[in-house]
């Protein structure tokens, strides 16, 4: 099966390819963060509130950060760093269409409470052209009843 060349040959490439890792890594971490950044603005437009979201991808970029500078001195850390971002970034996918939804909601909400209230103002507005003159004059004559008018 394996022979001795066979063996060192395996063994030169994982020593050759080792330190290439984290850098795989750092992709697969950095386009879980951009997917991710691409759900949380989806949100933001339909109206979610997605500080939450932004603080944890600000969370994941710090550990991308810190994966990057210390990825050529400890490529083992900078893997597990990579890992927790990349995590994290998962985190966010799966939580920002329920973000999304609730800004969908709390426009239709905000859209429906705006019909009633323009509802309302319109039969006040009835209200007061139709009764308005007539309950102006009754209030005036019952304040004014004491009056004597002298020609």
């Amino acid at each position: 099966m394996f022979t001795n060349r066979n063996l060192v040959i395996l063994i030169a490439l994982a020593i050759i390819i080792q330190p290439y890792l984290p850098i795989a890594q750092s992709n697969d971490a950095h386009e879980k963060v951009m997917e991710a950044f691409t759900l949380v603005q989806e949100a933001d437009l339909a109206g979610g509130d997605v500080s939450h979201l932004v603080s944890k991808l600000n969370e994941a970029l710090d550990l991308i950060s810190q994966a990057d500078s210390i990825a050529s001195s400890n490529p083992n850390q900078a893997q597990e760093l990579y890992h927790q971002a990349e995590d994290i970034a998962n985190q966010v996918i799966l939580e920002a269409p329920l973000v999304k939804e609730e800004g969908i909601i709390a426009k239709q909400n905000s859209n429906i409470m705006l019909a009633v209230e323009l509802t309302i103002l319109a039969i006040l507005g009835f209200i007061v052209y139709r009764f308005g003159p007539r309950l102006l004059w009754k209030l005036w004559l019952r304040a004014h009843k004491d009056w004597k008018v002298k020609i």
